[in-house]
């Protein structure tokens, strides 16, 4: 698995340090060329 993000911003709106009802994750971005937010990788041996 390959984990596309290039930027995620986390909006700790009670300020706890750890995700709550409430919370919230908003300015997604990924790498030019890259339309996915997260691969799956299958490799063959």
């Amino acid at each position: 698995m390959r984990m596309n993000l290039k930027t995620l911003d986390w909006i700790d709106n009670d300020g706890s340090g750890e995700w709550s009802e409430g919370d919230e994750l908003t300015n997604w971005t990924v790498p030019e060329g890259v339309t996915t937010m997260m691969d799956f990788i299958v490799e063959y041996e």
